[in-house]
């Protein structure tokens, strides 16, 4: 009887343990998916957010600061809401992201103090 009793378990448990950890993959490859999606995401902001700011290089008081702003706080949330940070490239434009925001609230002060005066 318990020698039965062991074949059916182990008959059992071979395909429960296979399985549970082809459910355990598909879940991290969905996670990873999800990660790549977002990375994607945020790297397309960036370069919206770099081709906004060069195109605007030569007459910087031609910036749509509005926009700007935007892709700015957009790429910030999604690396905070997604913790894509340890991603290089991701931490990479974050530092660049960074150093703009800071530029974008400097204009964005000059903007509303030359409104301020007038």
């Amino acid at each position: 009887m318990q020698s039965s009793v062991r074949r059916v378990r182990s008959e059992l448990s071979d395909p429960y343990n296979a399985i549970q950890s082809k459910t355990i993959q598909l879940s991290n490859l969905h996670r990873t998916n999800q990660a790549l999606q977002h990375t994607i995401r945020a790297l397309r902001l960036s370069k919206k957010l770099r081709d906004l700011i060069s195109a605007s290089e030569s007459e910087p008081e031609k910036l749509d600061l509005a926009k700007a702003a935007q892709f700015h706080y957009e790429i910030l949330t999604m690396c905070n809401e997604y913790d894509l940070r340890g991603i290089d490239m991701v931490d990479e434009e974050l530092k660049w992201v960074k150093e703009i925001g800071e530029k974008l609230r400097g204009q964005a002060m000059k903007v509303l103090e030359r409104e301020w005066k007038d």
